[in-house]
This record gives structure tokens, sequence and C-alpha cells, in this order.
């Protein structure tokens, strides 16, 4: 492997923190972005993660 990219989605439910759109995604999309890159031959490894606070 020559390159390697590591990509963070942060989803979030909206709190004043976290703004949907400017720092962070619905958790819906975070799921849908997470199976679109995994059905990628190029994309070794999907996770997620959801934000604490």
């Amino acid at each position: 492997m020559k390159k390697a990219v590591v990509c963070y989605i942060h989803f979030g439910d909206g709190s004043p923190d976290w703004v949907v759109g400017e720092n962070c995604i619905l958790e819906r999309d975070a799921i849908r972005i997470k199976n679109e890159l995994e059905t990628n031959e190029k994309v070794l490894i999907v996770g997620l993660d959801d934000i604490e606070g």
C-alpha cells in the first residue's frame, strides 16, 4: 500500500456544541456514508463512533 487516508465522520444530535452541517452530520447520513464506503474495494476499514457530550 502506497498511501493511506484516515477520514473521521462525526455524527451528533444537533445539540448546541454540535451543529449539523457545520461540524457533524446526522447518524442516518453517517450510516449511509459508511455503507457506501464498505462497497469500495479500495477502502480497508470503516467504523462509526458517536460524539460523547
